[in-house]
């Protein structure tokens, strides 16, 4: 079978359906986020910290997405690993 990478904080809403065969949570810390966001031009963190975020996160919490994952992996570590 063809593998095909989904990736996008959106990509698991409800509307689309259950069409994966595998689905991955990135969790990330806020301050992790933060520093990740800071690293971004800085014309950008306004706009992330005050409007990306908040909506991110009830979208995570509305839908329970991490919840949905069969996998839930932690980006420190994964960074601490790479």
């Amino acid at each position: 079978k063809k593998l095909t990478v989904i990736e996008g904080s959106y990509s698991l809403h409800p509307h689309f359906g259950d069409y994966a065969d595998l689905k991955v949570f990135l969790k990330i810390s806020p301050e992790l986020r933060g520093e990740r966001i800071l690293a971004r031009p800085a014309f950008l963190h306004e706009r992330f910290f005050n409007e990306w975020i908040p909506m991110e996160q009830l979208y995570f919490d509305t839908f329970s997405v991490a919840s949905r994952c069969d996998l839930v992996l932690d980006a420190e570590i994964l960074c601490k690993n790479s």
